[in-house]
């Protein structure tokens, strides 16, 4: 058994969560972003999640973590509200996909 491929896949899945992570933070500071900066924070997101995520989640979440991403325009950072939304939404999707078949940890019986 190579240890080191399991160990290596939940490296991989740590550093997922933490970008992960940062679109909750990301949705915090949008208000306090300049529209050009709002817009180069979406649009990195949206690569993220389009050209990395999707492909360690379960299909059927890809498709409505997908969909939420899609809502990203970049054109409608004006809309600080909206975009707070749709990345706290991003967030709480994605984060629910990378927790789906990971054990729960349980405690024992004392």
């Amino acid at each position: 058994m190579n240890t080191g491929d399991a160990g290596a896949g939940q490296d991989d899945r740590a550093a997922l969560r933490g970008h992960v992570d940062h679109i909750a933070v990301a949705a915090a500071e949008i208000p306090e972003l300049s529209d050009e900066e709002r817009t180069q924070l979406v649009s990195r997101i949206r690569d993220f999640v389009t050209g990395t995520l999707l492909s360690h989640v379960p299909v059927s979440s890809a498709l409505t973590i997908r969909a939420r991403a899609d809502q990203l325009d970049p054109a409608d950072v004006g809309d600080t509200a909206r975009v707070q939304d749709i990345l706290s939404g991003l967030h709480v999707l994605a984060s629910a996909a990378l927790n789906q078949g990971q054990p729960t940890p349980t405690k024992k019986a004392t």
